[in-house]
């Protein structure tokens, strides 16, 4: 479910179809966090990014381009850059936090 649907829902289960900013605000406020990047200095990870505490970690492999992964999740998947290997990262974890609420549950 993505953001607006969530929006929608909001509105019509608690506040009626008029207050789709009241909806807005409530999800700013439980929504996820926006991942913090460092730049790994591990001996050999030049290049390389990790999220603490989320474990999320964007690494170079070489010919497969940009691989990101959630440590101890299983999840990963592989990108053309650094960049674009983060932001699906990001979309994974708004996921997974939406998929932890009743509303993201809710399809």
């Amino acid at each position: 479910m993505n953001r607006e649907k969530m929006i929608e829902a909001i509105t019509t289960a608690i506040l009626g179809k008029t207050a789709p900013k009241a909806a807005a605000a409530v999800l700013d406020l439980c929504g996820p966090k926006k991942l913090v990047w460092d730049k790994s200095s591990m001996s050999g990870w030049n290049g390389d990014y990790h999220t603490l505490p989320t474990a999320y970690t964007v690494r170079c492999a070489d010919e497969n381009g940009w691989k990101w992964s959630r440590l101890g999740w299983g999840a990963h998947g592989w990108e053309p850059s650094p960049e674009s290997a983060q932001a699906a990262a990001q979309a994974h974890a708004d996921a997974a936090h939406w998929g932890n609420t009743p509303i993201g549950a809710a399809r």
